[in-house]
């Protein structure tokens, strides 16, 4: 059954995770036509929309050969759906990973952006810089960013993730290549 809001319906379609958005007529009947169609929107759109998309992106310089810069994506008490996570590096190769329930150390907040500029909403996620590691937890997907020094290389998901609330997810980057690197962390999600 549709939701009513306004002049539209609301039907969201779980097997393509999209909203359908559906004119309603003053009769309160379907008012679909070709010069009103319904539109579909993509889950993911919904939540930018909603407010509720939030995203990190940091560049970070002269990474040593053989060194790893890691991040935490601490979760809060919402449910994060970890849409995007990429790595891009002025040199490769560089090993891109993420893992769950580690245990670390140090490190500085990072910035959060609300991806909908005008929203007032703040994500229960919190973002740490420049972690040590203490104990791994669990691996979850790994990729190598494959390229050359003039080239460089990226690595990222292609598939959401629905991450468990209060824990924390390391992504990484180790630098494999023969000479220093910098690296761009761009980290994305949505709560619920």
């Amino acid at each position: 059954m549709p939701r009513l809001f306004g002049d539209v319906a609301f039907r969201y379609d779980p097997v393509s995770e999209a909203i359908l958005v559906i004119p309603i007529g003053s009769d309160g009947q379907n008012a679909a036509s070709p010069s009103n169609p319904s539109v579909f929107e993509s889950s993911t759109h919904y939540q930018i929309e909603s407010g509720n998309t939030f995203v990190h992106n940091n560049v970070h310089t002269a990474i040593a050969s053989g060194s790893t810069y890691r991040h935490v994506l601490l979760t809060g008490a919402k449910t994060c759906h970890l849409t995007i996570y990429s790595a891009t590096s002025d040199a490769a190769p560089i090993w891109v990973e993420i893992s769950e329930g580690d245990t670390y150390t140090g490190g500085s907040p990072g910035l959060i952006a609300n991806k909908k500029r005008n929203s007032a909403n703040t994500p229960t996620a919190s973002i740490q810089e420049g972690v040590t590691l203490s104990v791994a937890g669990t691996h979850l997907e790994g990729d190598f960013a494959a390229g050359t020094k003039q080239s460089g290389g990226g690595a990222s998901i292609e598939e959401e993730w629905i991450l468990k609330p209060n824990t924390a997810y390391m992504f990484l980057a180790r630098n494999d290549a023969t000479g220093a690197a910098s690296v761009s962390f761009h980290i994305e999600w949505y709560e619920v």
